[in-house]
């Protein structure tokens, strides 16, 4: 409402005329001096009981945002995530999975909630991972999340060593770009489906691997657009 007021847009007309495409847009600078402000007024309550699942970015772009969600919203986010994990690999949310994806709390190497194996990325090397495929192997989950250069490393630890991973079915990477090589790699060593997803944690899922490089954008939960140096809409194909 305030860079509207500042921008002359009268926001009662624009909710009037569902004109969305009016709205300002909120940089991430503005989102994350103001990031109290983004919680909607509906879920304070929830947010004072400190019932809000709460993560926060990264900070690579340079500004950190605190993120809040509604446990339900949450789950509802992930839901065409989980249908493309079906339909790729019949990956189902019960069935056992590894994370390495995160820092854990009090410089644990490991941790185990329910179906889900937390696995700590921190001063990642080759003996780490050669302890970290150990755990994996030991835990024998379906199917893993991890980031391309952690799944390269893994690779190189079960093509070295004597880890079987066989098990796995499915190999999820995000978080970072990746080559063809790497998903065929993947595949010959644990004779899996690999695929690409990417988000955020503001978002949740953004996109999903059709094949590789063309991605699904999920429109249930985000709206994308590509824009010019004039803040306009890229045509087809421009920078």
């Amino acid at each position: 409402v305030d860079l509207a007021k500042k921008r002359g847009i009268d926001i009662n007309q624009l909710i009037e005329k569902e004109d969305w495409h009016s709205l300002p847009f909120l940089s991430r600078e503005e989102a994350s001096y103001n990031n109290s402000r983004l919680i909607a007024s509906d879920y304070m309550g929830l947010y004072a009981m400190d019932k809000l699942i709460h993560a926060h970015t990264s900070g690579s772009s340079g500004e950190q945002l605190e993120v809040y969600w509604r446990e339900k919203d949450y789950y509802m986010s992930l839901l065409p995530l989980w249908i493309r994990r079906w339909k790729a690999a019949k990956i189902h949310p019960r069935d056992k999975v590894c994370f390495l994806n995160s820092c854990l709390p009090d410089g644990e190497d490991y941790r185990v909630e329910k179906n889900v194996m937390f696995l700590s990325k921190s001063k990642l090397d080759y003996d780490k991972m050669f302890h970290i495929g150990k755990l994996i192997q030991e835990f024998q989950p379906r199917w893993i999340l991890l980031h391309p250069s952690a799944a390269n490393l893994l690779c190189e630890v079960v093509e070295n060593e004597n880890i079987d991973l066989g098990f796995l079915i499915y190999v999820e990477l995000t978080g970072e770009m990746y080559f063809q090589q790497l998903t065929k790699r993947i595949e010959r060593l644990f004779s899996c489906t690999v695929k690409g997803h990417y988000g955020s944690m503001e978002m949740s899922s953004i996109g999903y691997e059709l094949e590789h490089n063309q991605y699904e954008i999920f429109e249930t939960s985000v709206y994308v657009e590509v824009l010019n140096k004039n803040g306009q809409p890229a045509s087809l194909g421009e920078i």
